[in-house]
C-alpha cells in the first residue's frame, strides 16, 4: 500500500442540478505519515498491476474509474493525451506480435 495515515475526501462539486459535475479533493492530514515525499515520484507504478497509467489503459480490459467529464485543457489535459497515445502504441504492438 502506498498511502498511509489519515486522509480527508472532500466533495467540491455536483450539488443540486449539477450531478454530472462531481469533483473531489483528497487531502492528507498532518500526522506521523506526512512529509515532503511525493509518492507519485517515489512509487509511480500501480500497487495492483505494477504498471504505469499507460500500461493499465493498454490492458485488454483495463480496470479504470470512468469520469463523466475528463480534463480537456492545461497540463492535465496534455498529460492525459500523452498517456492515451502511449497506451494506444502499447496495444498496437501487442496486437501485431
Amino acid at each position: 500500500m502506498k498511502l498511509h495515515g489519515s486522509w480527508a475526501l472532500i466533495r467540491t462539486g455536483g450539488r443540486g442540478d449539477q450531478k454530472d459535475d462531481r469533483q473531489w479533493l483528497l487531502i492528507k492530514h498532518r500526522d506521523e505519515w506526512s512529509g515532503e515525499l511525493d509518492v507519485t515520484e517515489a512509487a509511480p507504478l500501480s500497487v495492483e498491476s505494477f504498471g504505469d497509467f499507460a500500461d493499465i489503459l493498454a490492458a485488454t480490459k483495463p480496470k479504470i474509474w470512468r469520469s463523466y467529464k475528463p480534463q480537456q485543457g492545461g497540463e492535465t489535459g496534455r498529460l492525459l493525451k500523452d498517456v492515451i497515445a502511449k497506451a494506444t502504441q502499447l496495444k498496437l504492438k501487442r496486437e501485431f506480435k
